[in-house]
């Protein structure tokens, strides 16, 4: 995988969050995630403590889906940026390792906004 592609996350206060990434090989092809392990956080000095663990999980590794699901409970205790300055937005990355060989497939912001429903 050469650089890593942007995807821009935007998380609603209060609701569970619940994002599917298909990762593809420079033909196109679903890349194959057998025997990968996964992680990403997101950074920023919104977020509680600074940094929020976004705990990926491989749900399919044939297909190369990785799958955040962030609970009700978690995007209730984040607090909104929607005014926040473009690039004072946190920032997040997701990063895949296969024996000690680790590369960063996307990275991007991480936004929260308000829900007016409660």
């Amino acid at each position: 995988m050469a650089r890593p592609g942007v995807y821009n996350i935007v998380v609603d206060r209060n609701v569970t969050t619940d994002i599917d990434f298909n990762l593809k090989d420079s033909a196109g092809a679903a890349f194959d995630l057998t025997s990968y392990t996964v992680t990403a956080d997101a950074v920023g000095s919104d977020l509680p403590g600074g940094v929020l663990e976004l705990s990926p999980t491989i749900t399919d590794a044939l297909n190369g889906v990785i799958n955040i699901t962030l609970s009700k409970a978690t995007t209730g205790a984040l607090i909104s940026t929607e005014t926040s300055a473009p690039n004072a937005l946190p920032k997040w990355d997701l990063l895949i390792d296969l024996t000690g060989v680790t590369t960063k497939v996307l990275t991007g912001t991480f936004q929260v906004v308000e829900t007016v429903t409660t």
